[in-house]
């Protein structure tokens, strides 16, 4: 019974899909309780399978790539430089994946006995929104599929605010509290709740090879691999869980130096190949993790500064070194 009147109610404070034969009687929807939202404040509509289902949420995927290549060679000297950029938007709305590629190698011959290469590669990954995997609160495959309920309309859906930027759930505490049970408006958690990623990575080698006699050479090579992954994620005031904001620094190093004598002869009926050497590895992670505690203060400033009560942090740094021979 609402101001004296008696309707039926879908039970939105159940995150699970069950209930009557979807048959066409009139009910109240969970977008019928904002006085604000005159159009739809306690009108009913029919209990049908909606015309705008899970599938109409979901994009199609779209893919660029840009690319170009600079080669040049001298008598003793080749060099290539190339660069690349790849723009894909996904199908989870509201995210996509940017990544630019640059890669210089060199050749060069000093003589008849040394010959040098190298090669470096730069990448920038930049990710926006990555889609949650997993059982947790920005999940949309979870919410959608695990907890949600077959009637909803996604169109309808896409009204995810008021006029006040309070969020507009389904899963309602109950027909007079808008207040999310357990789950957010799968357009709230696409466009507030967002997480931002963004990796630089630089890996490469140096190698020098002498041919000291014939079918006797020395080589050393210098191999690096280093990257950092900076993580940002948000969960907004009015969201189900307490609202968050959480920064995450990845860094790791790879350093290896290898050195190899080699021998190789060739005879009519079998041949010989043999090396000795040895290889240093050098390696570094570093963590850094800081996160809001207790929720946000102001309503939309995502700054760790913001926390309501003293914000948690992780912070470790690992070291490891090893050689080894071969003979």
């Amino acid at each position: 019974m609402i101001d004296g009147k008696e309707y039926k109610l879908v039970d939105y404070t159940a995150d699970e899909s069950w209930g009557p034969k979807l048959d066409g009687q009139e009910v109240l929807h969970w977008d019928a309780f904002d006085p604000e939202d005159t159009q739809n404040y306690l009108k009913t509509r029919p209990w049908v399978y909606p015309s705008k289902d899970y599938r109409s949420f979901f994009n199609t995927g779209v893919s660029y790539t840009n690319s170009i290549a600079l080669a040049k060679s001298y008598e003793n000297t080749s060099a290539r430089l190339s660069a690349s950029n790849v723009t894909q938007s996904g199908i989870v709305p509201n995210s996509d994946l940017k990544r630019t590629t640059v890669a210089l190698s060199v050749n060069n011959k000093f003589g008849e006995k040394l010959t040098a290469t190298g090669t470096i590669n730069y990448i920038r990954t930049n990710g926006y929104n990555r889609p949650e995997q997993g059982y947790g609160s920005n999940s949309i495959g979870q919410k959608m599929f695990q907890w949600g309920q077959v009637q909803l309309d996604y169109d309808r859906l896409k009204n995810y605010k008021t006029s006040l930027g309070e969020q507009k759930t389904w899963n309602r505490t109950a027909w007079n509290n808008a207040t999310p049970k357990y789950s957010d408006n799968y357009y709230w958690i696409v466009n507030e709740n967002i997480a931002t990623d963004q990796r630089d990575r630089f890996y490469g080698n140096v190698e020098l090879k002498y041919d000291i006699a014939p079918g006797l050479y020395a080589t050393g090579n210098i191999y690096g691999d280093n990257y950092t992954l900076k993580i940002t994620e948000r969960t907004a005031v009015g969201s189900q869980p307490v609202s968050e904001y959480l920064e995450n620094i990845r860094e790791f190093t790879e350093m290896n130096y290898e050195a190899r004598v080699h021998y190789d002869k060739k005879w009519e009926d079998f041949s010989l190949n043999a090396f000795i050497g040895t290889n240093r590895r050098n390696t570094t992670r570093a963590l850094n993790n800081t996160s809001t505690n207790g929720g946000l203060i102001v309503k939309d400033l995502y700054s760790i500064s913001n926390s309501s009560q003293a914000p948690s942090a992780l912070v470790e740094k690992l070291q490891k070194e090893s050689e080894f021979r071969i003979r």
